[in-house]
């Protein structure tokens, strides 16, 4: 074979080697193609070796180094998320609902047992008791939120003023 076609023939094989690299970034391959394009660098540096073209194989190692740092940092800008989230941007609709409805009254549609659902507001909210139960049908009222967890507690409690809770004897 001719020097210069020869040549030619090994910088296609390392063209395809460095094309191999560049589809294991996006191909799911378990590293089969990554072994490929190795084997195929690997073959054009020995063959470049044993025809005294070593000059043009350090170029091609350092230029494959390069190609492969280059390919990474590309591929992965590529598919990274750019943004972040503000602490305003990062609180849903729901979470701030949730805050407006402090001290709110409504009626449980499911019995709390200690988690069900609450008609507040004229809205279902997804709501928690602190470990009473409250059947269907009872007033409650919003004691906390955090987050968008919403605490509520019967309407009678929430009302009843500190210290003198209904004792039976």
């Amino acid at each position: 074979m001719d020097d210069g076609l020869w040549v030619l023939f090994v910088l296609f094989l390392y063209a395809v080697a460095l094309g191999l690299i560049l589809l294991e970034i996006f191909l799911p391959s378990g590293g089969i193609l990554g072994i490929v394009a190795m084997v195929i660098a690997g073959y054009c540096l020995y063959e470049l070796y044993n025809h005294d073209q070593l000059w043009l194989a350090v170029i091609m190692v350092i230029f494959t180094l390069g190609y492969i740092v280059w390919a990474f940092r590309w591929g992965i800008r590529r598919m990274a998320l750019h943004s972040t989230l503000e602490s305003g941007v990062s609180t849903g609709a729901d979470v701030k609902e949730a805050e407006g409805l402090l001290g709110e009254t409504g009626v449980t549609v499911t019995p709390l047992r200690p988690a069900g659902v609450a008609k507040i507001a004229n809205r279902r909210y997804d709501v928690v008791t602190n470990g009473t139960f409250v059947e269907a049908g009872d007033r409650v009222s919003v004691v906390d939120t955090s987050g968008n967890r919403i605490v509520v507690r019967p309407a009678r409690d929430a009302e009843s003023p500190a210290g003198t809770a209904e004792t039976t004897s």
